[in-house]
Parts: C-alpha cells; sequence; structure tokens
C-alpha cells in the first residue's frame, strides 16, 4: 500500500521540485536573450548573455561586459567583470542591475530554452537565443 501511494504522489513530487541547475554543459557555447530583469520586460534584442568556452559576455544594449567564468555548486562565479563606459539614456540602471547579479555569486537554472539568475536582490530571465517567443 505505500509503494501505491508513493507512485502516486511520485509526479506531484517531481512538478514540485526546484528547477535543474546549470551546468558548465548547458551553458558553454550558448547565448541568451535578456526577456525581463527584476520583473520588467527588456524588449532590446541586442540585450545578452553569451557563454564561449570560459568566456562570459552581457549586455543589456549599450556597454559591452564580460569575463571568465565558473560554476560552483548551481553558482555563478565571475572573475573581473570587465566593460566599457559609455553612457546610454534609458539604459544605465538595466546594466548596473545586470553587473551587480552577474558579480553576486547568483544562483542560475536551466529549465527548457530558459534561463534564470537570481541573485543580490536581482533577478534575471532569458531565453535560449533562436528559440521562438512563448505564447
Amino acid at each position: 500500500m505505500k509503494i501505491k501511494a508513493f507512485l502516486l504522489a511520485l509526479p506531484v513530487l517531481i512538478a514540485c521540485a526546484p528547477p535543474p541547475s546549470a551546468t558548465v554543459a548547458r551553458l558553454r557555447d550558448t547565448s541568451w536573450q535578456l526577456t525581463t530583469l527584476d520583473g520588467a520586460k527588456v524588449s532590446n534584442d541586442r540585450a545578452r548573455l553569451s557563454f564561449s568556452g570560459n568566456r562570459l559576455s552581457a549586455s543589456v544594449g549599450c556597454n559591452g561586459m564580460g569575463s571568465e567564468w565558473k560554476l560552483e555548486g548551481g553558482k555563478l562565479v565571475v572573475d573581473g567583470l570587465v566593460g566599457t563606459r559609455m553612457y546610454c539614456e534609458g539604459l544605465m540602471a538595466q546594466e548596473q542591475a545586470l553587473s551587480t547579479l552577474l558579480t553576486s555569486r547568483p544562483r542560475m537554472a536551466v529549465l527548457h530554452h530558459r534561463l534564470t539568475i537570481t541573485g543580490a536582490g536581482h533577478n534575471a530571465v532569458f531565453t535560449r537565443a533562436g528559440t521562438p517567443p512563448a505564447d
């Protein structure tokens, strides 16, 4: 009887499980389109995060940022994020939020074609580049 109850509860337990952690293999050589930052929709097509080998690059559509990266326990570790410093009206707050997020050892999760990064009071959701938007 206990086994039957467990088997009946298994789909519910799976559905309630946290999203899978990001892994190096799931991120390496991928590019992601930023769709929301701190709950606000981002409509700039140039807002991206890319992982190429052990380097990452990011932009909200103005300045570029880059660094070496690795994962430790499902957290992104960025060492020495550098970037350009142009002023871009309307994008500076987003740029600062993304920079703060990436350097905060944030938690990362990949589920299907969605990458979620959370840390330092910020949250960013990305869709894998080349993936049709969800309706």
